[in-house]
């Protein structure tokens, strides 16, 4: 076979090497760039979808810090409440509670009723 070929011609030797250069240059075309092209295109879609998600988002940044002062006014807001009506589900101590801070301010009640406890 390799005797053959040493015996073609210059032009048939060269038409030849293109031939087998483009049989090669075609088959890594096809198995090695085509899917690292389909692999760029569903990159390019994954950070355009990531970029215009960063975008929306990006409205909030400015936020934050206004956000954590209201997260924090909240919070002490919470606390007070917590000192006023307790977690605990004591009645009792929760009417005694009531009872003096309303005769400290000079509030009277006439009549307190415990009714069964309702989770809200």
């Amino acid at each position: 076979m390799l005797e053959k070929l040493n015996q073609q011609s210059t032009p048939i030797k060269l038409v030849m090497a293109v031939v087998l250069a483009a049989i090669f240059g075609g088959a890594g075309y096809y198995f090695v760039v085509m899917p690292m092209l389909e692999k760029n295109k569903a990159d390019a879609a994954t950070l355009a979808a990531k970029q215009k998600e960063n975008d929306e988002l990006r409205v909030f940044e400015t936020k934050v810090a206004d956000l954590d002062r209201q997260i924090l006014a909240l919070r002490q807001q919470l606390e007070i409440q917590k000192k006023i009506v307790p977690d605990e589900k004591d009645a009792d101590k929760f009417i005694i509670l009531l009872q003096d801070s309303a005769n400290d301010s000079g509030i009277a009640l006439r009549s307190l009723i415990a009714k069964n406890i309702v989770n809200r």
